[in-house]
Parts: structure tokens; C-alpha cells; sequence
């Protein structure tokens, strides 16, 4: 019986290719959650302000286990999944909660101005 559970991991990616790799790691089955943060004095209105909350950065959820991620690393888009030492940058649960409770249903953060 396998007992691992999918994790949030961190995939470094290609230089603005944030949005291509997300949708990359979609269509091969992969949840993923790139934040965007909308700076606008519209509440709601997306324009040329919204940009990646971190750039060269998306979230990924995986059970490291069962080998999906070794496809990873040759997305188009992504560079490779962020390692510290000899493991996998895990993501604790509670941050990436924290980061969706505070966007919409699309994962856009809007900053208002006064």
C-alpha cells in the first residue's frame, strides 16, 4: 500500500515562461498554481500591471514517489524543480492555502490603490 501523499514542490522556470509551463504541466495531468498579482486603482480590472507574483517561480503538486516528476525538468517552459541538498523544495501545505485564500478563482491577487 502506498502511503505517500502529493506534495506542493517549487519548479524554477525559463524566463517569463511561467504561464507556458503551467499550462504545460496541466495538459500532462499536473496540478499547478502560479499566482498573479494585479496592480490596478480598478478593483477587479485586469491591464498591463498584472505580472507573476514570483517570478520564474509556479507551485506544483506531486507525490514524489511514484516517478511523474521525473518529466518534469524537459517541459517546455521549465527549467528543472528546485533542490536544496540532495531533496526536492517542498512547500508547506499551509503557505499555498494561505497564497489561494487570498486570490480569486483564477489565482490573480488584485492590489488596490487608494
Amino acid at each position: 500500500m502506498n502511503n505517500h501523499t502529493s506534495m506542493w514542490y517549487l519548479v524554477y522556470t525559463k524566463a517569463k515562461e511561467e504561464l507556458r509551463a503551467k499550462k504545460e504541466l496541466s495538459n500532462q495531468g499536473f496540478e499547478t498554481f502560479v499566482p498573479i498579482i494585479c496592480k490596478s486603482k480598478v478593483f477587479n480590472k485586469l491591464d498591463a500591471s498584472s505580472e507573476v507574483m514570483f517570478p520564474r517561480y509556479i507551485f506544483i503538486k506531486l507525490d514524489i514517489s511514484d516517478g511523474s516528476w521525473q518529466k518534469i525538468n524537459s517541459t517546455r517552459g521549465v527549467s528543472h524543480l528546485v533542490i536544496f541538498g540532495d531533496s526536492f523544495a517542498k512547500i508547506d501545505t499551509d503557505i499555498i492555502n494561505y497564497i489561494i485564500s487570498k486570490c480569486d478563482y483564477r489565482g490573480i491577487f488584485f492590489q488596490r490603490y487608494i
